[in-house]
């Protein structure tokens, strides 16, 4: 709670001194998941939740230091990724007792993030052509109950923070106050999402998972100009 009431305070001392405008974003977020279970031999051959997800992205944001050519942008996120079976793999589901069995059709996980970016605005006039490069932390706030997060969760194997950077570009329609566009964002990832060894122990033997995401958001935008 502690960082995200220090992020809200940076945001509002921002605001209140050099914002030109204020973002709100809302859209979708195509995201992929590359789950795999690991032996003590060596990873698994088969890759589960291979079926892109369709899930949301929303957002609030500021806009500042603009210089034109170049300004700042600090944003707020929350948003959606995971991965999902494909018809293949629903039919493949294997039997009762083997790994893998209980695992939901659909994989779901909820993040909390907090970016700030450099943008280059090679079209500034009444449109804006803008591309951003920035970085990005994350939080896991919630996911899919159950197996297998709750799996990974328990042997300290889910990265409930995670770093990366935003990529995006956006084009927006500038009016006396008002901003309306569409921005495109690719949220990388430096960490995996789980990362978890598998484990021999006296009485048993734990498998353990990889798992890496990649998600790309598609936002609508609008802006208040403060400034």
């Amino acid at each position: 709670m502690k960082y995200f009431l220090t992020i809200v305070a940076v945001i509002w001392y921002t605001t209140n001194t050099y914002t030109q405008t204020l973002h709100f974003r809302a859209g979708a977020t195509q995201a992929t998941l590359d789950w795999r279970y690991v032996e003590v031999q060596g990873p698994r051959p088969d890759q589960q939740y291979k079926a892109p997800l369709t899930g949301y992205a929303v957002g609030l944001g500021v806009e500042y230091f603009d210089k034109g050519l170049f300004s700042l942008s600090s944003d707020l996120w929350y948003y959606r990724s995971g991965g999902q079976f494909t018809d293949e793999e629903k039919a493949q589901r294997p039997t009762a007792g083997s790994v893998g069995f209980a695992d939901p059709e659909q994989l779901l996980v909820e993040h909390a993030a907090f970016s700030t970016c450099l943008n280059f605005n090679p079209l500034h006039g009444k449109a804006k052509l803008q591309v951003q490069m920035g970085p990005r932390i994350d939080l896991v706030t919630d996911g899919t109950a159950g197996v297998p997060l709750n799996f990974v969760q328990k042997r300290d194997g889910l990265n409930r923070v995670n770093y990366g950077f935003n990529l995006g570009v956006g084009f927006y329609l500038l009016g006396e106050r008002w901003e309306y566009g569409a921005q495109a964002t690719w949220l990388s990832r430096l960490r995996k999402l789980v990362d978890l060894d598998p484990e021999v122990t006296r009485t048993a033997e734990f498998i353990g998972v990889n798992a890496e995401e990649q998600v790309f958001a598609l936002q609508v935008s609008l802006g208040y100009r403060l400034k």
